[in-house]
C-alpha cells in the first residue's frame, strides 16, 4: 500500500501457484452511507465509447456480482475500458483506477438500500467462471498475478 499525492494505491501479488477455479474477486471499496448524498448517488465509467456512462442509485437495487446459475459467476459487470470508475454523489466522487494493461480486470457493482442507508460497493474481478472454462489450461500459470488500483477524490465540474 503506497500513500501520496492524494491518493491510496494498493497492489495485490498472487503466486502462480494459486491458480484454481473459481471466480478471483478482490479490491473491494466501500462506502460509508453517510458520507455521500443517497438521494444524487451514482457510479459512472467508461464501457468502450469516448463518454462516461452515469448510472444514478436512487431507488435502485444492483448486484452485478450475483451468480445467474451454478455454471456462471455472475449477471453483469462494468468493462472499465478506461480504467477507472467513479463513485459518489453530485458533489464529490471518489476515482477508483486501475492499470488495465497490467491486468485485464471487470468490476461490480453491489446497492443496497438498507432502512434510510444504503450498502454500496465496488468490487473488481479478474476471474469468472461460465460452462466454457477450460480447466486443464490454467493449471500451468507461468506468471504470479499482479492487480494494482488505486483512489483519489474527484471534485465533480458540474451537477449530476
Amino acid at each position: 500500500m503506497r500513500l501520496g499525492h492524494g491518493r491510496i494505491q494498493l497492489e495485490y501479488v498472487l503466486p502462480s501457484r494459486m491458480n484454481c477455479l473459481g471466480s478471483l474477486r478482490l479490491g473491494h471499496i466501500t462506502l460509508i452511507s453517510d458520507a455521500f448524498d443517497p438521494k444524487t448517488l451514482l457510479y459512472a465509467s467508461h464501457h468502450g465509447g469516448y463518454s462516461e456512462e452515469k448510472f444514478h442509485l436512487a431507488g435502485k437495487e444492483v448486484d452485478h456480482g450475483s451468480p445467474v446459475s451454478f455454471l456462471v459467476s455472475a449477471s453483469h459487470s462494468l468493462a472499465v475500458t478506461n480504467g477507472s470508475v467513479r463513485i459518489g454523489d453530485a458533489q464529490r466522487s471518489l476515482l477508483i483506477g486501475v492499470d488495465k494493461k497490467s491486468a485485464a480486470v471487470i468490476a461490480y457493482i453491489t446497492f443496497h438500500n438498507i432502512g434510510s442507508k444504503y450498502f454500496f460497493r465496488v468490487t473488481y474481478s479478474a476471474r469468472e467462471m461460465d460452462d466454457t472454462r477450460c480447466a486443464w489450461k490454467e493449471q500451468f500459470a507461468p506468471e504470479d498475478f499482479s492487480f494494482c488500483f488505486s483512489i483519489s477524490p474527484y471534485l465533480n465540474e458540474c451537477q449530476c
